[in-house]
């Protein structure tokens, strides 16, 4: 169950990056969870385990996450916990059938007799599938027409929004250029007076209906009439403005709510000045309000000249800035040519969050003047329409679902009710046939599960006719199978003693060669020993008198060269000859030497001598140190170097342990075993880059045990041959080179002679271990 919790976490995980919050994750993984104990605690089908965690936890916890701590809309909740309802369910179907009727499990290697599928479960997940499959699938596509349908509506409605207001602002625009062209064309007028000049600018005012003051400037922007009143300030002219009308803001912050109309006055060819027109921002802002239907379906309006300047606007916060700056947007969806749909910058704002608060927005040019209309409309009426419709074919298709799901439990138990009664009395039939017990078959109305039980009574009839000759026959042979069961148990028994004794005669063989052979070598070592003391003990008594000696010679030279410090020439050749003062350095080495030699043949002999008492019988404490260097003095020779290996290596970490009362000859016939087998393994593999290595320790344990650990680096033992080694005759090595009865003296000797334990640990290239514990 756990792979399949951590693998629901895994692949949930997406959702935190979609949604910016782990709660998916958290609900996911705890459907996991709760499916794979429902599976394990009874057999009951995946997509009845998964339905029940919908209902009774996951719909829940989604309310618990989504209404109360992200605190998202009502509505959106409610569709929420539907629509992962819903895919739960359905991920929950497609996986059983995915299972059950492919071969995907056999691909993996998984499949095995416990994993069979009830066919009560396969004729439920059938059902389902068939009812659900299509609701959802008629869903999916009723949804997408839906979606379809609203963004058809959304850009019909922007389209004819921006068409009535382009239409006004042109109209409006010609009339207002047409009229300020022919007050430009009267005042460029030949030797006029400025009384006549204002009286052209009053009868324009009154034309243009809007106009808040229109008076005249000069090429240097200088003001030359006005009317009703000068202005309190002077516009900002553009030089580069071509011949026409042109709308710009006006720059004093007094009077921000003032559109300027600027008109040049030119004639033959020649700039004179501007006319200017004053008018109020509001008369564009009716404009952008449009008719009271904007308001109804919440549209928005905004008029930019060609500067991005805000001209008009339904939305008055926009007068704020100082120019229209397009809203920070994550996403931008082309829908047809001009229209477009823009998603709010997401943050930690779920997806459906920020599809809300997204609206549809259409540029528009104007043909008569360089100005832009931009309409825009919210997202989230739209989406609560849509989102209402989701909602309803949603909870339709988890109704349906929990509906089939629940008939079909009744259904398929209806059908499979006489199959499980023919397998309950049909189990262990020939044992009750024998034992003449009545059979209560099932009862159907399926024509089909009669003749299978038809067929099954008739082959129990013919069953019950083979017991009885079957008996009648077995009454006659149980006679003579007593008879022959006794004769064979007693050939039995004496083929056991005699394989017992054959096996205990074989081991005591091996044990008395091993043992003579052992007291041979002992005795070997011990003559040997006897016969080098000798030599070696004269050598080493004499050596002090002959260091006397020389010395006593060493210093008569001496005194004779400093009482004859100029020698014969006969007695200073040969001192050269004999190269005298190289004599006198090296001698003194040489003796040393001489020393060194013999005390290391006294150690040598003193090894062999305590080694040679394999034959000892008698209990006596003893330095268990000492045995274990004794035993490595004699395999010295196989742990030098060699030219396929280096020399092997030997650790020594004794402990301060006092004298053990033990059996000194077989412990250390233990040592010579474990060791020599550890050098075996050290040869057998590749020294060269890890020189071979034994390791002895030596430590009380609990104040109560004596414990001596042997290591090797070697290539270890297989668990299969580890548990074996003890074992008499087991051998790994080739015929001629082991008996296969080391190890299994060895244990012998420390387990039943010394009461003591012997154990081996040992990992492939880690090497092994051999512990010996012997009690106090």
């Amino acid at each position: 169950m756990l792979p399949g919790v951590v693998a629901a976490a895994i692949v949930s995980a997406y959702t935190y990056v979609l949604w910016s919050h782990p709660y998916a994750i958290i609900i996911f993984t705890i459907e996991a969870a709760f499916v794979g104990w429902r599976l394990r605690q009874r057999q009951q089908s995946l997509v009845i385990a998964d339905c029940i965690y919908w209902l009774l936890i996951g719909i829940p916890l989604v309310w618990l996450f989504y209404a109360q701590l992200l605190n998202a809309p009502f509505a959106s909740v409610l569709l929420i916990l539907i629509k992962q309802a819903v895919n739960g369910i359905f991920n929950a179907v497609v996986a059983t059938l995915l299972i059950v009727h492919t071969p995907i499990y056999r691909w993996f290697g998984r499949w095995s007799n416990a994993q069979v599928i009830p066919l009560q479960h396969t004729l439920l997940n059938l059902f389902v599938a068939f009812v659900f499959f299509p609701a959802l699938l008629l869903t999916v596509l009723g949804s997408q027409d839906a979606l379809r349908e609203l963004e058809q509506e959304i850009p019909a409605q922007l389209e004819l929004t921006s068409g009535y207001v382009a239409t006004n602002l042109n109209t409006w625009h010609r009339q207002q250029q047409k009229t300020l062209a022919a007050l430009a064309a009267a005042i460029s007028t030949p030797n006029i007076n400025s009384g006549a000049v204002r009286d052209q600018l009053k009868l324009g005012h009154e034309i243009l209906l809007d106009s808040l003051r229109t008076y005249c400037l000069d090429a240097n922007g200088n003001v030359l009439t006005a009317y009703p009143e000068p202005p309190t300030y002077l516009p900002t002219i553009n030089a580069k403005i071509a011949s026409g009308l042109t709308t710009q803001l006006a720059t004093v912050p007094k009077l921000s709510d003032v559109l300027l109309q600027l008109f040049p006055i030119d004639k033959n060819d020649r700039a004179l000045g501007f006319l200017v027109n004053e008018v109020s921002r509001q008369v564009l802002e009716q404009f952008a309000i449009g008719e009271p239907a904007f308001a109804a379906e919440r549209l928005q309006v905004t008029i930019l000249n060609e500067q991005q300047q805000i001209l008009a606007s339904s939305r008055a916060a926009l007068y704020e800035s100082p120019g229209f700056d397009h809203p920070q947007v994550e996403s931008t969806r082309v829908l047809s040519g001009n229209i477009y749909h823009w998603l709010p910058t997401g943050g930690k704002m779920p997806l459906f969050a920020r599809w809300r608060k997204s609206f549809y927005v259409q540029e528009t040019q104007l043909s008569a003047v360089p100005w832009t209309i931009l309409a825009e409309v919210p997202a989230a009426p739209y989406f609560d329409q849509l989102q209402l419709y989701y909602i309803q074919r949603l909870g339709l298709s988890l109704g349906i679902v929990v509906v089939a799901i629940a008939f079909a439990q009744v259904v398929s138990h209806w059908l499979v009710a006489p199959i499980l009664h023919l397998a309950e009395v049909t189990t262990n039939l020939p044992d009750r046939l024998s034992d003449q017990e009545r059979i209560r078959w099932p009862d159907t109305t399926v024509w089909e599960m009669q003749l299978l039980i038809r067929n099954f009574k008739s082959m129990a009839s013919s069953l019950e006719q083979q017991f009885q000759a079957i008996q009648h026959t077995n009454q006659n042979l149980e006679q003579h199978t007593q008879e022959l069961s006794q004769r064979t148990a007693e050939a039995n028994e004496k083929a056991i003693a005699l394989e017992k004794l054959l096996k205990e005669l074989h081991r005591t063989q091996t044990q008395l060669i091993q043992a003579e052979k052992m007291s041979s070598l002992g005795q070997l070592v011990a003559g040997i020993a006897h016969e080098i003391n000798n030599p070696v003990n004269f050598i080493y008594g004499n050596l002090f008198h002959i260091e006397g000696y020389a010395n006593d010679l060493l210093g008569l030279i001496d005194l004779y060269q400093q009482s004859y410090p100029t020698a014969l020439p006969e007695i200073q050749a040969e001192a050269d000859a004999i190269e005298l003062d190289f004599l006198r350095e090296d001698l003194p080495n040489v003796m040393g030497s001489i020393k060194v030699g013999a005390d290391r043949i006294r150690t040598i002999v003193l090894s062999l001598r305590n080694f040679s008492r394999l034959d000892e019988t008698d209990c006596k404490a003893v330095d268990i140190h000492e045995g274990i260097d004794n035993t490595l003095l004699i395999l010295q020779h196989r742990l030098k170097a060699r030219p396929n290996r280096p020399a092997i290596e030997v650790i020594k970490h004794y402990g301060d342990v006092p004298l053990i009362p033990c059996y000194p000859g077989p412990l250390n016939q233990v040592f010579m075993n474990i060791l020599a087998n550890a050098i075996d393994a050290l040869e057998e593999r590749e020294t060269h880059e890890q020189p071979g290595q034994i390791t002895i320790s030596s430590t009380l344990v609990e104040d109560e045990w004596l414990e001596v650990a042997i290591a090797d680096n070697g290539p270890g033992i297989p668990d299969t041959i580890r548990s074996q080694i003890f074992n008499p005759f087991f051998t790994t090595k080739a015929v001629g080179k082991g008996t296969g009865m080391g190890m299994s003296i060895s244990y012998q000797i420390v387990v039943e002679q010394h009461a003591g334990e012997l154990t081996c640990r040992s990992e492939l290239g880690e090497g092994t271990v051999f512990v010996i514990r012997i009690p106090r």
